[in-house]
């Protein structure tokens, strides 16, 4: 993505690139799309809603077998990584694939270091994972229907097979390549993939990782023994167990799990009704165990079932789970390792015999047994009740775990330029006008979404190059602030109405206290009174502040409003800012202010070659001179950038007329060059800049900085050392130091 819209020939050449690898032409053009995260959001929740009711059975069912904390919510905490993590997705069914927009605070971020490295930071890298991901979905389809029966840890391995292959076929065009091959990448993910949030349960996030890491070993196993075609053939007949996962060479034999039939029992005469039934699988076992080793476990393990179950009147509740191995000192090795965690977490057990063990407390009796092949668990509240449950799992008998039948989809090859087509910009035209406000579905929904900016200045500006208008003003008065400011953005979300309120931004500053609102109204998909067209509304934002006075700090009260409009995505390159201010600044002026800037980029290269140029202009009809009286004062600023990866040069130079009324001209210049040391991580950037101002020797400014990025752009530390020099004052420093983070 450039600029806010996608790089349909960028996408076109990963295109090419992972269809070669995975060896599959691609039968049906692929839509990208950008999607704001508000979408992701909506997805996240939508499948959350609909699997509310299973998930929390789930939840209860691992607890009672340890896997999860009691009273957990792993499906809000799983949602949360869906809707944090993905910076794009592909739609199964619908030849989509979408790319998330993620906020930055003030757009500094990720446009300054796309800038700099001449391509897309946060997209580049995950559009070949996804495109990897219609192939399968053209040439086998991604949508299946469940097992039979159905079983978690069969969705587990089709989920491990999918991610797996995409991994591989993507793997070429990331960064992982220049410095591993692919077994030495996977071993590497392996040991160093970061915590995905302090509210997952360990298992849970394991989970997560699975069908990558594991997944990817599974797939690079496959494509070394028989090529892509035996990637082809997994597709056609798939894995049905994480034990196949994890041991390839059981896959390869075609012996499919047999799980007890615990779904057969008759729970009605105990009475008990059956909440969820469940596949825990060789991932699962292996959190169980006491020194677990997952490849004996995986090659032992026949099958396994549990059940939550509950009784009508809501008295009693009974977890059982039923386990067959390959052999009897195998089912003994598990109950063994069964054992061993339990009384590490529930101390002796009460009763204990060679095959049986069982450990009596408040909430219930907990029975462990193992007979032959098969190793019963049962977590019974009824206590000594439960014995009839018990023989009734003991005698199930067990069956064949089978998967759909798989049918091929339809289509013919297609020449790989043609596989790719960017959505079009603006919503398609209704008949009629839309009405403003329209609530569907279960009403109105309001979400909140966060942006921390914090940072502190000791410096006339930011340290980058190409200032807005806004602080022209106060640089060639030569204010120094010193500044904490706190930036919030919050982005309101209803059924029916687009960012109504998309930001607002409060700053404080000890030495000048204000109060800065802003107030970002977007129109969205609807036509507005102001009959601006649809799509273009979209583009066009409405700001408003406010500076209030605190004694005789900062006298200083004005009011303002603005407006910005970015053509961008419409193949434009310009962007415009307008800003009207009125009020009666301290020491300033009186009256109108007015500010305009113009940002004009026509030429952005894939190379990493980029052309920027913008013009700043302010106007203040009644300047406070120096000498108390009041005249026009008129500043322009220009900027210019070139770049090629990974060095840059920007300039900028400024000049204002205070001729009339007997004044003078000032004027200054900037140059600032950057180079990444480290790709995506550092910059180093050196500054130059002179100013001559009126009555006072020329000054010149050097300085010597670095932005440190973190976590694909989401936090940037910032620091500059800078060294004025003039005749009239002596040699100093003043450091800058900024941090700025997206929540």
């Amino acid at each position: 993505m450039r600029q806010g819209e996608v790089d349909v020939r960028a996408v076109a050449a990963q295109a090419e690139r992972v269809s070669a690898a995975r060896g599959l032409p691609f039968l049906r053009p692929v839509t990208v799309g950008l999607a704001e995260e508000r979408e992701l959001r909506s997805l996240a929740r939508a499948e959350a809603r609909q699997d509310a009711g299973r998930s929390a059975a789930r939840a209860r069912l691992l607890s009672h077998l340890s896997l999860l904390p009691a009273g957990s919510d792993a499906g809000a905490a799983r949602q949360a990584i869906l809707e944090s993590q993905p910076a794009g997705f592909y739609l199964a069914g619908a030849d989509r694939l979408q790319l998330v927009r993620r906020p930055t605070v003030r757009g500094e971020i990720l446009e300054v270091a796309g800038a700099f490295t001449g391509r897309d930071l946060v997209f580049g890298e995950i559009v070949g994972h996804e495109l990897a991901h219609a192939l399968q979905d053209q040439h086998f389809g991604l949508e299946r229907p469940p097992s039979d029966p159905p079983s978690q840890d069969a969705e587990l391995a089709w989920a491990a097979l999918v991610e797996g292959d995409a991994l591989l076929a993507s793997f070429a065009l990331g960064p992982g390549a220049l410095f591993f091959d692919e077994e030495g990448f996977l071993r590497f993910a392996a040991k160093n993939a970061p915590a995905l949030g302090e509210d997952l349960p360990a298992f849970e996030e394991e989970r997560f990782k699975f069908p990558y890491l594991s997944g990817g070993n599974f797939a690079l196993f496959l494509r070394r023994r028989g090529g892509t075609e035996a990637l082809d053939r997994a597709f056609e007949r798939p894995p049905l167990s994480s034990a196949e996962i994890l041991a390839p060479e059981r896959y390869l034999s075609g012996a499919a799990p047999r799980l007890p039939d615990l779904d057969g029992i008759d729970y009605g005469v105990f009475p008990l009704t059956p909440a969820i039934f469940e596949t825990l699988g060789v991932f699962g076992i292996q959190f169980l165990v006491d020194t677990p080793d997952p490849q004996a476990l995986a090659a032992s393990w026949v099958g396994d079932r549990a059940a939550l179950l509950d009784a009508p009147a809501g008295d009693r509740t009974a977890v059982l789970w039923v386990s067959d191995w390959t052999t009897p000192a195998a089912a003994v090795a598990v109950f063994d390792g069964l054992a061993m965690r339990l009384e590490r977490r529930m101390g002796p057990p009460t009763e204990a015999e060679a095959e049986r063990l069982a450990w009596t407390r408040p909430e219930g009796t907990l029975r462990l047994e193992v007979s032959g092949e098969r190793v019963v668990w049962l977590d019974d509240s009824a206590g000594d009740d439960g014995y009839g449950l018990w023989n009734a799992a003991y005698r199930a008998p067990a069956r064949a775990l089978s998967s759909p039948i798989f049918k091929k989809p339809e289509g013919e090859p297609m020449a790989v330029s043609d596989a790719v087509r960017a959505e079009p910009s603006a919503a398609p035209a209704s008949p009629g006008p839309e009405p403003l406000l329209r609530l569907a579905g279960e009403g109105a929904e309001a979400s909140f979404q966060s942006v921390l900016d914090v940072r502190f200045r000791q410096a006339e500006l930011d340290g980058s190059s190409g200032a807005t208008v806004a602080a022209l003003k106060a640089r060639l008065r030569g204010h120094i602030t010193r500044a904490i400011d706190l930036g919030l953005a919050v982005q309101l979300e209803c059924n029916g109405i687009d960012d109504l309120l998309e930001d607002a931004y409060l700053s404080f500053s000890p030495v000048s206290p204000q109060l800065l609102y802003l107030g970002n109204f977007r129109a969205g998909r609807f036509r507005v009174p102001f009959a601006f067209e649809r799509g273009l509304a979209e583009e066009l934002r409405m700001l408003g502040w406010l500076s209030l006075p605190e004694r005789e700090l900062a006298p200083d009260r004005r009011a303002g409003m603005g407006y910005q409009l970015d053509l961008s995505r419409y193949r434009v390159p310009l962007r415009l800012d307008l800003g009207l201010h009125e009020g009666e600044p301290a020491g300033a002026g009186q009256g109108p202010l007015f500010a305009a800037r113009f940002s004009l980029e026509p030429l952005r290269l894939r190379a990493g070659l980029f052309v920027r140029a913008g013009l700043g202009v302010l106007y203040e009809r009644n300047h406070q001179a120096d000498s108390g009286e009041r005249r026009p004062l008129l500043a322009v600023a220009a900027d210019a950038g070139l770049g090629l990866h990974p060095f840059s040069l920007e300039a900028e130079a400024l000049w204002f007329d205070r001729a009339a009324g007997g004044g003078a001209e000032a004027h200054g210049f900037s140059v600032t060059a950057g180079v990444e040391l480290l790709p995506e991580f550092m910059r180093v950037l050196f500054r130059y800049a002179e100013l001559s101002l009126p009555g006072s020797a020329l000054r010149r400014e050097y300085g010597l900085g670095a932005h440190l990025f973190y976590f694909g752009q989401r936090f940037r530390l910032s620091y500059f050392l800078l060294a004025p020099r003039a005749s009239s004052q002596p040699e100093a420093f003043y450091h800058q130091v900024s941090f700025q983070a997206v929540l």
